[in-house]
């Protein structure tokens, strides 16, 4: 699945004004951290990857948002929350094929 790409009207190009852009994330995952003595395993998986490109102003000027596949079913009480079911994420990619993707926006 490919990440869903929105983008706001850009008042200004950010790299003619010289100014380095801000970022905002947000993640949707498959529930709350363990302890840290948890195996890395038996954490969270992230199933969501939202991120927003701010000017100068703090205006958005570019979105992006990446559905990714935990490789495990996700509870039915993070579904109630993130309203992204099992059936949403069956055919995302997985963290480490979608990682280099934002590394490049970021």
């Amino acid at each position: 699945m490919a990440p869903s790409k929105r983008k706001a009207p850009a008042r200004a190009s950010l790299a003619d004004s010289g100014y380095d852009p801000s970022h905002v994330f947000d993640t949707e995952t498959t529930g709350l951290l363990r302890p840290a003595v948890s195996d890395l395993e038996k954490q969270p998986k992230i199933i969501e990857f939202a991120l927003c490109e701010l000017d100068r102003h703090y205006e958005v000027v570019d979105k992006h948002t990446w559905l990714i596949n935990p490789g495990e079913l996700i509870p039915e009480e993070i579904t109630k929350i993130t309203c992204l079911t099992n059936d949403d994420l069956k055919d995302a990619p997985r963290c480490i094929e979608v990682l280099p993707e934002i590394i490049a926006v970021v």
